[in-house]
């Protein structure tokens, strides 16, 4: 018998095994309740508890749906429940522990949105949560079906299945392993609280949708053993501000990055020969791309570009390296098409320009004697600490950093701290608009030799970024930055190190002796091979 009731003021329900028929006098025979209907209890919102009795076997689709208060569903020893039918539980369950005779779970049966505990009971012949995971995996295939905001996805999970962290807005970040070979189907939309994921070089696929509506991801990193990337599969990740397409990547999908409003830059293979535009466009709403770089032959690309794309009245700048040919095949492309491609050049996922000997503003001084750069962004978006060269090598030439370009670091929200070497002479308009968790610069320019046009929107708000210099009094000129002046740099450099070791875990000052704990007094160390700033 299926079992189906539907009401609000249920609060705690244990759903009776057997269930009889009575009218009036009349006493039927008693049935046993063997299933629970489609939306049998959905939008129940006053069910807060479940007990569901051994005799049930199968939960239909969307059974307990949209139970804003169902946190606790608890199945009765012995049960006999073989299938559990799509969204069957979205609903704000905080755990649950899927019994051992379950082996039908239909996709997307449960809701992530506050889960934190998954676990299989030990003897069931098709899933597990192997290793104390808190996940839920079909065990033949290796496909974890779903996730919670804290899985630790394990080495030999081959498969992120369709909607397995759908609205898993708990999840900050995963570590996705090295033997996954495939992301599916809306694998991540909806995970507002991920800011940042790293894509192992195993993975082959990035499914439909699959990190759609990721608001806070900031930087994702494409590896080059990806060859297919899926329709809508970073639609309205607002947070990212450039992403490069690797050249095992033979296409763009249609809305990929379908309304990445922060989205900057993009780097686009010579592999790349179609992008697809077949009802929005690939870059529909991209309204604050800056640059595209695209190394794609003109005669071999396919495009048919969108008005709606990029930014309005042409902005984009579209580098290519020869733009009269593009102009001429894609008169349409709301671009720029700007033949200089061959100028710029990516280093340690840095973007620099190779700055020419006609170029005379401040920003294009030449270092004496040697080839010059301007950073002009990020080939990914960086978080954590950045640390600008002073010398960059590119096929072999070396090449000082003089200028840091306009809106270099737009909205890279996740950086911590930057630093600028001596070689920097100039810091254009914008260089750190948007960098709200910037909370510590430390710069080794010359204030008298620096061009510095200081944005009041750069930075943390009420001066709460600190600039850290040799001389506070050297640098009154740059008074309207938005930063406070700190007078504790020292030299930026290393001489030497008393231990063979330098990754002891010991730490050391910048002139190389060891001391005997952490220290206590502000300023900048060594600890395992990398400076460290100790407020």
């Amino acid at each position: 018998m299926s079992y189906l009731r539907s009401t609000e003021d249920i609060g705690a329900l244990e759903i009776p095994a057997v269930v009889s028929f009575a009218v009036g006098d009349y006493v039927g025979p008693n049935f046993t309740v063997t299933s629970i209907g489609q939306r049998a209890f959905s939008r129940c919102t006053g069910l807060t508890s479940v007990t569901i009795p051994a005799s049930v076997t199968s939960i239909g689709y969307e059974a307990f749906s949209e139970c804003s208060n169902l946190t606790s569903v608890t199945f009765a020893e012995g049960s006999q429940l073989a299938s559990i039918g799509s969204k069957a539980f979205h609903c704000p369950l905080a755990s649950i522990t899927i019994p051992a005779s379950v082996v039908n779970i239909e996709t997307g049966a449960f809701s992530c949105s506050a889960l934190t505990s998954i676990c299989v009971e030990a003897g069931n012949p098709r899933y597990d949560s192997r290793d104390n995971c808190n996940a839920l995996i079909e065990t033949e295939t290796n496909t974890l079906i779903t996730g919670c905001q804290n899985t630790i996805i394990p080495g030999g999970v081959e498969f992120i299945g369709n909607s397995a962290f759908e609205g898993c807005s708990g999840l900050t970040s995963i570590e996705i392993p090295t033997s996954v070979t495939s992301i599916g189907k809306a694998a991540f939309i909806g995970c507002s609280g991920l800011t940042n994921i790293e894509i192992p070089s195993g993975v082959k696929s990035i499914g439909y949708a699959a990190f759609s509506r990721c608001s806070s991801l900031t930087s994702i990193k494409i590896p080059h053993s990806v060859t297919t990337i899926d329709e809508f599969a970073f639609e309205t990740c607002v947070a990212l501000t450039s992403i490069v397409i690797p050249n095992s990547v033979t296409y763009i999908s249609d809305a990929t990055f379908f309304g990445c409003s922060g989205l900057t830059s993009i780097t686009i293979p010579s592999s790349v020969t179609s992008i697809i535009s077949s009802s929005r466009g690939a870059f529909y709403g991209c309204s604050g791309l800056t640059d595209v770089y695209c190394y794609t032959a003109p005669e071999e690309m396919r495009w048919r570009p969108f008005s709606s794309e990029f930014m309005p009245d042409k902005a984009t700048k579209f580098h290519v390296a020869d733009a009269s040919v593009w102009e001429e095949k894609f008169p349409d492309a709301n671009v720029t098409f700007v033949g200089d491609l061959d100028n710029f050049f990516v280093e340690d996922n840095l973007r620099y320009r190779v700055l020419h000997q006609t170029e005379t503003r401040a920003s294009m001084r030449r270092a004496e004697g040697q080839s010059s750069v301007e950073l002009v962004g990020s080939a990914t978006s960086p978080t954590g600490a950045v640390d600008i060269p002073s010398i960059v090598k590119h096929d072999g030439v070396d090449y000082a950093v003089t200028s840091i370009g306009e809106n270099a670091f737009t909205n890279c929200s996740g950086i911590t701290s930057v630093t600028i070497p001596s070689s920097v002479t100039n810091i254009e308009n914008g260089a750190f608009d948007g960098c709200t968790g910037l909370t510590d610069v430390y710069c080794n320019a010359d204030p008298a030799q620096l061009t510095w046009s200081t944005d009041a929107q750069s930075f943390m708000a009420d001066k709460a970024t600190k600039f850290h210099v040799e001389d506070v009094s050297a640098w009154s000129a740059f008074s309207g930055a938005n930063v406070t002046f700190v007078d504790d740099k020292t030299p930026n450099t290393i001489n030497s190190i008393t231990s063979t070791d330098a990754s002891d875990g010991a730490w050391y000052t910048l002139n190389g002796q060891k001391l005997e704990r952490k220290p206590t007094a502000p300023g900048i160390y060594v600890k395992d091979g990398k400076k460290v700033y100790v407020k």
